[in-house]
């Protein structure tokens, strides 16, 4: 009989625990911002897009986005032309600096390449005979569905890598435009809200997050602590999205126009960064510690975590939320009920088409960006500020 009676007991305990758990969640999802936790004001100076991965960049005046990203950004990926374990791998500057000398031109049905030496070649986006696909590897992402464009973009980018006396550097050109192709962000990493969302966060052929932001505090900054020998780093060899006019590091959601961006994690570098964007050539500055240059600057200015060097933010980016919300924490987390909803819901694309907006959101050059900072000690990739 005693048993009996603790049971329902025991319910009442748990069922309290929780409604207070979430009483208290509530409370501090409307706690007003501290004084020392301002709203940090700046605008986009500049907008980029990278057609095809670790390929030369396309800057914009303005720039849509779509459910993975920057629309044509990283859209288009070069590959190993061999499978390794059923995937074809992923080909970057890492193991070909020059794919930096390779421009990429897009319209609605061909992307138009041209490199130093080579004729320019026009690459139909969708095949005419039956879409071959192929299963493609990035990082740990694997069997991911991409559609292969084609011998003739095969042959020109194998030959301009060197693949005629070096058979084992042949490749593929690739896309994401498989409607089977599906990648969702590392669960490691997308906030809680973002991950329970429909359909999660996705992301095509960019390294792991849809957008980087680097803000041009941070770059002078950098370049102020180079050795007084090294050229003034530009800010290409950093590859972002979003060019900002003000200082990120301190950044956990911004608001450009129309849409809500979250601050996943920092940025880390590798020897992408030490490669030259105007000829190629990949680590011809040594740091004083004798690692290349811009790694070496960015460990001495204090931005290593363990083995790791960070540079830049990785966005997230949420479902716009309407015009009429304000930017503030607990008015965020009621739009964040239905974020990543793409493509946008149809009553919402109603609704912009009668305004004469676009379907798309988008993000200008010189559009203002609000951010809400940091609460306390930052994270990886946050170890310093500029």
């Amino acid at each position: 009989m005693g048993l009996s009676q603790s049971v329902p007991a025991a319910n009442e305990a748990v069922v309290a625990a929780v409604a207070g758990g979430a009483l208290l969640l509530l409370l501090l999802r409307r706690r007003k911002p501290a004084a020392d936790e301002p709203e940090s004001r700046a605008e986009v100076a500049a907008l980029y897009i990278h057609p095809v991965k670790s390929c030369a960049p396309v800057q914009l005046d303005a720039a849509s986005l779509d459910r993975l990203g920057f629309v044509d950004d990283r859209r288009l990926m070069v590959v190993s032309a061999e499978p390794l374990g059923g995937n074809h791998s992923f080909v970057t500057q890492r193991q070909e600096p020059r794919l930096c000398l390779v421009r990429a031109e897009l319209s609605a049905e061909v992307v138009r390449l041209s490199a130093p030496g080579k004729p320019l070649l026009a690459v139909p986006l969708r095949p005419p005979h039956p879409q071959s696909e192929l299963r493609v590897r990035v990082w740990s992402d694997t069997g991911l569905r991409a559609v292969d464009l084609g011998e003739a973009a095969a042959a020109w980018l194998s030959s301009f890598l060197g693949a005629d006396e070096e058979p084992h550097r042949r490749v593929r050109l690739v896309s994401c435009a498989s409607s089977s192709f599906s990648r969702p962000l590392d669960a490691r990493y997308a906030p809680l809200a973002l991950r329970w969302a429909w359909g999660g966060p996705q992301v095509g052929f960019a390294d792991g997050f849809p957008l980087l932001l680097i803000s041009t505090a941070s770059l002078e900054a950098l370049n102020g602590s180079l050795s007084a020998m090294a050229e003034p780093m530009p800010m290409g060899r950093f590859r972002p999205n979003i060019v900002a006019a003000g200082c990120e590091d301190t950044w956990r959601r911004i608001r450009i126009g129309d849409m809500v961006f979250r601050v996943v994690k920092g940025c880390s570098r590798c020897k992408i960064t030490t490669t030259d964007q105007a000829t190629g050539e990949q680590g011809s500055l040594v740091g004083a510690d004798g690692a290349p240059e811009p790694l070496s600057a960015l460990r001495a200015a204090g931005r290593g975590v363990g083995s790791e060097v960070y540079f830049g933010q990785n966005l997230a980016h949420e479902r716009p939320p309407p015009r009429h919300v304000a930017f503030d924490d607990h008015t965020c987390c009621r739009v964040l009920l239905k974020v990543h909803e793409w493509p946008l819901p149809l009553l919402e694309r109603a609704a912009r088409w009668l305004r004469g907006e676009p379907q798309l959101p988008v993000v200008c050059a010189g559009d203002r960006i609000e951010a809400r900072r940091q609460e306390s000690g930052g994270g990886a990739g946050e170890a310093a500020r500029c």
